[in-house]
C-alpha cells in the first residue's frame, strides 16, 4: 500500500489511463469507482474498484464509501479527489502529493494550466510562485489531508453538484493563513467546460442555488473575496553540461537530472558515438532538453561552458544553474529530495559541492544500465579534493562570471561569496570500462594538448592515464579499478600516498515519490573505443593539413636576412616596438609614421609549419599576444618560442597580407586611429591588412 490515494468516478470517456503509470512508478494508490455501461470496465488500472451508476457527485460516493471502509481510507496521509476530465501524468501527482506532504498542508489543489476550462482566475497557475496560500481550492481537484478529511467529510452529501463546498470547506478548517494551498508546481489541465459534466444532465435543482444555500447555512458570504496570503516562489533551476562520447551514461544522466531540473542544456562537442542521437531521443520524448551541437576538436572546456552559461542565465528566467558532465550526478547526501534542498539556497553566493568518486567493483550489476543502480562502491570522502560549483543567474549576469576548468570554480575572484554546502554531493563515475576509459582519456588529451593555450599542469590526471595506455598498463579489470581508485584526486598525486585506497559501499537509491522512467536507449553504442579515437585522429589531421594550407601560404619570399617595416594599409603607419628597447621589459607596440628608425624595422624567422617569429630590429624581443580575448593588446617581449610569440602571413590581395597569431588564430588590427594594435578576428576590413616593406 502506498502513502497516498487518488480517488475518482469514471465513465466510458475517462481520461485517466493516460497519466496512470505502472504501479511501481506511483506513489500513490487508485481507487476508481466506475459509472458507465460497460461492467468491470477499468478494473485492472486500480488497486480498489467499485461500479455505481446512481449518478451521485464523487464527494457523496465517497462519503458513503468512507463510512463503509473507514480503516482503509484512514490509513492514507492524503486523498485527491479528481474529476475524471482531467489531463496529467503519474509525475506530477507524485510531485503534488510531495509538495503538499512536505509543506504540511490540510488542503490544496494542483493549479490549471493556462489552456484549461476554469471557473475561477485564482486556480490557474502563476509560475513566479511554487504554491501560494489562499482561502480556497476547487471541488474540480482537492487534496486533503487526514486530518481535513475528518473535518469536511459530512459536508460531501450536502448537495447534488458539489457546487459551493470549496467556499465552506476554509471556513470549517478555521481560515487558516498557511494550511490552504494552490499548488503552481504542479499543473493540470482541465479539458471540459464548466457544467457540461454528465453529472449535471439529471439534476432537478440549479447548482448556482445549491451554491448559495450551502454558504448561507455555514455562513460565508456570498460575495466571496479570494485571498493569497503569499508563498514560495519557485526555484527555476537549469544544468549546463558539455558531453562528447558518454553514450552508455548519457541516458542515465539526463533522465535522473530531469526529476529535479526545469532545464537541461547539453552541448555535444563532436561524439562519435551514439551520445547525440541518444540526446535526441530523449529530446523527443518531450523532456525539458536543449541539444546544442558543435564539433569541436580542441577541448576549450572553459570556453564552451562559460558561453553555456550565460545562455541559461539570460534564458528562461533560470535562478540557479549547475554545470555538470555527464559522469556527475547531484545528490542529496541523506537520500532526501534534492529539489527540496535546493529550493531552501539563498541566490547571493556561490556554492561549491564535492565529489564522491565510484569505482568499477565485483559486486556490480552489469545488467543494470542506470549507473548509478550498478556501482554502488565509491572511495572514502577523505580522498575528494575536487569540487564542482553552483552558479546562481543574477550573479553570472551582474559580474559576468565565467568558469574555469572542469567547472571547478568561476573568475569572480574576491566579488562573491563562496561557501561549501553540507549535505549535498556530485556522486562522479568517471571510470566504467576500459572502452569508455580510453576513449574518454585519449580523446580528452589530445583534445586538450591541441589547444594553443593548454597548459601543462591542466588535466594532469588525463595525461597520467594516457601515458599508462601507451605503455600497456591498463588491460585488466584489476588495472581499470586502480585507475578509478587513483582519478583526479589532488590529495593521492600530491601526498604520494601509498597505502591501499579504502572504499565502502554507498547505495543509491531515489528521494521518496520519485521515479526514474527505464533506460531503453543505452544499448545501442555503435562505436568502441577505437573506433571514437580513429574518427577524432581523422578529424585531427584533416584540421591540420586545413589550417598548413590556408594559413601558412604567402606568395612574399619572407628572407630572414631582411628587415622590413609593417605597415598598416588604412593607415599608412608602421609598426613600432618601444625605443627604449630594453630585453627584460614587456611593452605594448603601436603605430607611428615612418620615420626610418629600427624600433620600426622587424625580421621573420621561419619555426615550421608556416609560422613567423617576429623580432623587432631594435629591442630583439619579438612581437606576442597573451590572451585570447579579443581586443588584447599586440606586445613585444622576451623570446620563449611558445605559440602566442609565431605568426601565420596569410595572404589575401597582390602584396597584401593579413599576420595571424598561432596561439588565438586572430589577426592584428589598428584601433584608436591608428595608435593602438590588437588582435581581432578577421574581417573583409583594410584595419586589418599589412603591407611587408624591405627596407632594402
Amino acid at each position: 500500500m502506498k502513502k497516498y490515494l487518488v480517488f475518482w468516478r469514471a465513465d466510458d470517456q475517462s481520461l485517466h489511463c493516460a497519466w496512470l503509470a505502472p504501479p511501481e512508478e506511483r506513489n500513490f494508490d487508485v481507487y476508481l469507482e466506475y459509472f458507465g455501461n460497460q461492467p468491470g470496465k477499468f478494473s485492472g488500472d486500480c488497486e480498489y474498484y467499485s461500479q455505481n451508476n446512481t449518478g451521485k457527485n464523487k464527494f457523496e460516493r465517497f462519503q458513503r464509501l468512507f463510512h463503509e471502509q473507514k480503516e482503509l481510507f484512514l490509513q492514507y496521509e492524503a486523498i485527491w479527489f479528481v474529476d475524471d476530465d482531467i489531463v496529467t501524468d503519474a509525475k506530477t501527482v507524485n510531485q503534488m502529493f510531495e509538495l503538499f506532504v512536505q509543506n504540511q498542508l490540510w488542503l490544496a489543489q494542483p493549479a490549471l494550466t493556462p489552456d484549461s476550462y476554469y471557473s475561477h482566475w485564482i486556480t490557474l497557475c502563476n509560475s513566479k510562485y511554487y504554491l501560494r496560500f489562499t482561502n480556497f481550492v476547487e471541488v474540480m481537484a482537492p487534496i486533503f489531508s487526514r486530518f481535513a478529511l475528518l473535518k469536511c467529510i459530512e459536508t460531501f452529501s450536502e448537495n447534488q453538484s458539489s457546487w459551493g463546498l470549496d467556499f465552506v470547506w476554509p471556513k470549517i478548517l478555521g481560515d487558516p493563513k498557511d494550511k490552504i494551498a494552490i499548488l503552481d508546481a504542479t499543473q493540470i489541465k482541465h479539458t471540459r467546460p464548466v457544467g457540461a459534466g454528465a453529472l449535471y444532465k439529471g439534476m432537478t435543482v440549479s447548482p448556482l442555488a445549491e451554491m448559495r444555500a450551502i454558504m448561507q447555512k455555514y455562513g460565508v458570504e456570498l460575495d466571496y473575496k479570494f485571498k493569497v496570503y503569499g508563498g514560495k516562489r519557485r526555484l527555476r533551476v537549469a544544468s549546463v553540461s558539455m558531453v562528447k562520447n558518454e553514450a552508455d551514461i548519457i541516458e542515465s544522466f539526463v533522465r535522473y537530472h530531469s526529476l529535479f531540473f526545469d532545464h537541461m542544456f547539453i552541448l555535444d562537442s563532436g561524439s562519435t558515438d551514439g551520445t547525440y542521437r541518444i540526446l535526441e531521443l530523449l529530446k523527443a520524448e518531450g523532456l525539458a532538453l536543449t541539444v546544442l551541437k558543435e564539433d569541436m576538436t580542441a577541448f576549450n572546456q572553459p570556453q564552451a561552458m562559460s558561453r553555456l552559461l550565460r545562455h541559461a542565465a539570460q534564458t528562461g528566467n533560470y535562478d540557479l544553474i549547475i554545470p555538470l558532465d555527464a559522469d556527475e550526478f547531484l545528490v542529496k547526501d541523506d537520500g532526501g529530495d534534492l529539489r527540496d534542498f535546493l529550493e531552501q539556497l539563498p541566490l547571493d553566493e556561490v556554492y561549491y559541492v564535492l565529489w564522491r568518486t565510484f569505482i568499477p567493483h565485483p559486486a556490480d550489476n552489469c545488467a543494470e544500465k542506470f549507473i548509478p543502480a550498478r556501482m554502488r562502491h565509491a572511495r572514502w570522502d577523505k580522498y575528494e579534493t575536487f569540487h564542482k560549483v553552483l552558479v546562481p543567474a543574477k550573479l553570472v549576469l551582474s559580474l559576468n562570471l565565467e568558469l574555469k576548468l572542469g567547472s571547478h570554480d568561476v573568475n569572480a575572484g574576491s566579488k562573491v561569496k563562496r561557501r561549501v554546502i553540507e549535505g549535498l554531493r556530485i556522486n562522479h563515475y568517471p571510470v566504467r570500462s576500459c572502452e569508455q576509459l580510453k576513449s574518454k582519456v585519449i580523446i580528452g588529451w589530445l583534445s586538450h594538448i591541441s589547444r594553443p593555450d593548454s597548459k601543462d599542469y591542466e588535466n594532469w590526471h588525463w595525461r597520467r592515464l594516457y601515458e599508462a595506455f601507451l605503455d600497456g598498463r591498463i588491460n585488466s579489470q584489476a588495472d581499470l579499478v586502480t585507475a578509478a581508485l587513483e582519478y583526479s584526486s589532488q590529495y593521492l598525486k600530491d601526498s604520494g600516498y601509498s597505502e591501499p585506497v579504502a572504499v565502502r559501499e554507498v547505495p543509491f537509491a531515489l528521494p521518496q515519490g520519485k521515479v526514474l522512467r527505464p533506460i531503453i536507449y543505452t544499448d545501442d553504442l555503435t562505436l568502441t573505443a577505437e573506433g571514437n579515437i580513429l574518427r577524432f585522429a581523422e578529424k585531427l589531421a584533416g584540421e591540420l593539413a586545413y589550417l598548413k594550407k590556408t594559413a601558412g601560404q604567402t606568395t612574399l619570399a619572407i628572407r630572414p636576412d631582411v628587415a622590413y617595416k609593417i605597415v598598416n594599409r588604412q593607415t599608412k603607419l608602421a609598426l613600432q616596438a618601444a625605443a627604449s628597447g630594453k630585453v627584460e621589459v614587456v611593452t605594448t607596440v603601436t603605430q607611428e609614421r615612418d620615420e626610418g628608425n629600427t624600433n620600426q624595422l622587424w625580421r621573420f624567422e621561419p619555426v615550421g609549419d608556416g609560422c613567423y617569429l617576429i623580432t623587432n630590429c631594435n629591442s630583439g624581443q619579438v612581437l606576442d599576444i597573451n590572451s585570447l580575448k579579443p581586443g588584447s593588446l599586440l606586445r613585444q617581449s622576451p623570446r620563449t618560442g611558445g605559440f602566442n610569440q609565431q605568426w601565420y602571413i596569410v595572404n589575401i590581395k597582390p602584396h597584401c597580407y593579413r599576420i595571424v597569431n598561432r596561439y588565438s588564430l586572430q589577426c592584428l588590427e589598428v584601433i584608436d586611429h591608428g595608435k593602438q594594435v590588437i588582435q581581432n578576428y578577421a574581417t573583409k576590413y583594410v584595419d586589418q591588412q599589412w603591407y611587408l616593406v624591405p627596407a632594402y
